[in-house]
């Protein structure tokens, strides 16, 4: 027997990949809206000797859109990716982000 969910959940998602310049140990904000940021944290760790995947999945709900990506990297730049499509995968890659001066 082979089982095939093909209904789908109707939900949103975003899923983003770091590339470039080290990505482990980056934060990344997901800004959903004005008053909903969602933090994240690209690593590896997880159990002992094991390795979890290094991308980054935001389950969005019903929410269609999102404002933009902010990903702080390990060397302290941060970068700026403004309204990403939702229900797929970015590769963000390091240096081609705007500045992102925002504090915290």
């Amino acid at each position: 027997r082979l089982l095939r969910n093909t209904g789908g959940s109707g939900r949103h998602w975003l899923q983003l990949e770091l590339t470039g310049a080290q990505p482990l140990g980056a934060q990344v904000a997901v800004q959903v809206d004005r008053n909903d940021r969602r933090w994240y944290r690209v690593h590896t760790d997880g159990s002992y000797l094991a390795a979890s995947d290094p991308r980054i999945i935001v389950g969005l709900g019903e929410v269609s859109r999102v404002e933009g990506v902010g990903v702080i990297w390990p060397d302290g730049r941060r970068e700026w990716w403004p309204g990403p499509t939702v229900d797929r995968l970015h590769r963000i890659r390091s240096g081609t982000g705007r500045p992102w001066s925002q504090s915290f």
